[in-house]
Parts: C-alpha cells; sequence; structure tokens
C-alpha cells in the first residue's frame, strides 16, 4: 500500500474517492485496496523510490475522528483526486462532493495545469453524468472482478500492464499539481442517472 502521512499545505499527494461497499458486504473494496497496492508501487518507482502520500479512508481516518471533517479536509488537502467510477459512485453524496469539488478546482485552473483529476473506470459508463464525460479516464471495467482468485489470473497480469503506465501518469499528475490555496469545497446532490455514450478512455 501506498504511504500514507500528512505534512502542512498539503498533506497529501493523492485522495482516493470511491462508493464503498454496503455495510457487511466487502465485494468491490476489496479490489479496490489491490489496485492501489499495484498503483502505489508503480508510483513509487516513478518517483524516484518515494511513496505517495494517499489519503484513503479506511486507512487515514482515525478510530474517534469526525469523518466529515476528516473527508473535507483530505479533499481541500490533496494535489489530486483518484476516483473509482461506477454508477453507484454517482449516486453518492460523499462521492459527489469529492468529485464536484475537484471538479470546482479544475474549472479554476489553466487548461496546461488542469490534470487535478485522474479517474479509473471499474464498470458501466453508460450511466455516468456528463461531466465526467469531459475528463479522460483509464478503463479497467473489463478488469473488474469480485473474486480473489483474480490476482493470480492471467488477467491481473494484462491489468498489471495498464496499471504502471497509469501510475506514472499519476506520478506527473502530482509534480504539476498547483500550489496550495483555499480551494472550493462543493457539496452535491445526486441526479437520475443520465445516458452517455462515447466516453473517453485511455
Amino acid at each position: 500500500m501506498m504511504e500514507i502521512r500528512g505534512e502542512g499545505g498539503y498533506e497529501w499527494d493523492v485522495f482516493v474517492s470511491y462508493k464503498h461497499d454496503p455495510y457487511g458486504h466487502r465485494l468491490m473494496t476489496p479490489w479496490v485496496e489491490r489496485l492501489l497496492e499495484h498503483v502505489g508501487f508503480w508510483l513509487s518507482q516513478a518517483r524516484g523510490g518515494m511513496p505517495a502520500r494517499v489519503f484513503f479512508d479506511t486507512e487515514t481516518i482515525e478510530i474517534g475522528a469526525g469523518w466529515p471533517d476528516e473527508l473535507r479536509r483530505g479533499v481541500l488537502r490533496s494535489r489530486c483526486l483518484l476516483p473509482i467510477l461506477s454508477p453507484e459512485y454517482f449516486q453518492s453524496r460523499w462521492c459527489l462532493a469529492e468529485w464536484s469539488s475537484f471538479t470546482a478546482r479544475r474549472r479554476l485552473l489553466p487548461k496546461h495545469a488542469d490534470r487535478v483529476i485522474m479517474p479509473v473506470k471499474f464498470c458501466d459508463g453508460t450511466w455516468f453524468p456528463p461531466d465526467a464525460n469531459e475528463i479522460q479516464y483509464l478503463d479497467l471495467s473489463e478488469y473488474a472482478s469480485l473474486m480473489p482468485a483474480f490476482w493470480s489470473s492471467s488477467y491481473a497480469q494484462t491489468l498489471e500492464q495498464k496499471i504502471r503506465p497509469f501510475a506514472e501518469s499519476l506520478a506527473q499528475a502530482i509534480d504539476d499539481a498547483p500550489s496550495f490555496q483555499d480551494w472550493p469545497f462543493e457539496p452535491r446532490e445526486p441526479e437520475p442517472p443520465h445516458r452517455n455514450v462515447g466516453l473517453r478512455r485511455l
């Protein structure tokens, strides 16, 4: 897993945003955790062996802490957003707040410096909202699996070939992130799903 720690200004390099599984059901979350392990390894290699500072709620928020305040702080003090996109993602108020806050930040930046969102598609971009079509994403839906045995399969080996260049791009996005400032935090209510076609992908 990527190193998790904080210091002044930006406290984290990457904020991981994903829709939690329903309580008592660990289906998608184990896949996200394994993906982050692999991304974290190659991200560290791309940064000269220096681990990234990553906000991942289950490992960053301490027991007893007020998680809404911690999530808000994580969003505002992270350089980049790594959202794991699914239809459920855009029906979650917290995921939407994380997404909308970074899209608002992105609108404040010049085009050459607006790569602060590095999305990964877990499944079904057909039902993403229109603004998800504005940002190129890495499509890993072919490799989305709920089975633990997936990570020992040939598909996982192919997935690794996609993760490494993505991690290198994420490292560049971290390096190119704008100077820290008072970024907006924008809560947003879910809307009925929108049918979309032609989403861009890597």
